[in-house]
């Protein structure tokens, strides 16, 4: 069906800054040694229901090799800028010292939003009910038991 109401050009230029950030934490996940899919479809039908589908972002687990990627992100990749470059080395730095033995395989989905509505996710300390649902979807439709939301502030690049 056609949509009765599109999108305007500043949201979907506000849907194209999500995706930027989408592409780096996947980028990260990449080089980090623990990406496992991205973009992944899924369906999930309850008896006598209608399907439901939807695209998870990314499914990433598995015993990264820190060294190589601190190293890959010291030397390769210099044309980041200087914020995305620390806050990369930090993720591995974290990740390194949280999980020397490897991280479980999990969905992540990530999203981007306004800094108004990312200190109402800090502030009340839980993701919203809808992607909640969302990744109960995608829970059910993989058969993992734990998926993670990461929220980016467009406004200050903020992670939560």
């Amino acid at each position: 069906e056609p949509p009765t109401n599109p999108f305007n050009a500043r949201s979907l230029r506000k849907m194209e800054a999500g995706n930027i950030w989408e592409s780096i934490v996947g980028y990260v996940l990449n080089r980090a040694g623990i990406l496992q899919a991205r973009q992944t479809w899924v369906q999930y039908q309850y008896g006598g229901l209608l399907p439901v589908s939807g695209k998870l972002d990314f499914e990433a687990g598995g015993k990264p090799d820190y060294d190589k990627a601190m190293a890959v992100v010291s030397k390769e990749i210099t044309w980041l800028p200087e914020f995305i470059m620390r806050a990369t080395k930090q993720i591995i730095e974290n990740l390194k010292e949280q999980y020397s033995d490897g991280l479980k395989n999990i969905i992540i989905e990530v999203k981007s939003c306004g800094s108004f509505m990312f200190d109402k996710y800090d502030k009340a300390k839980k993701p919203n009910m809808n992607h909640r649902m969302q990744t109960f979807h995608y829970l059910k439709a993989t058969g993992k038991d734990e998926a993670h939301i990461i929220y980016v502030d467009r406004d200050s690049a903020r992670l939560l």
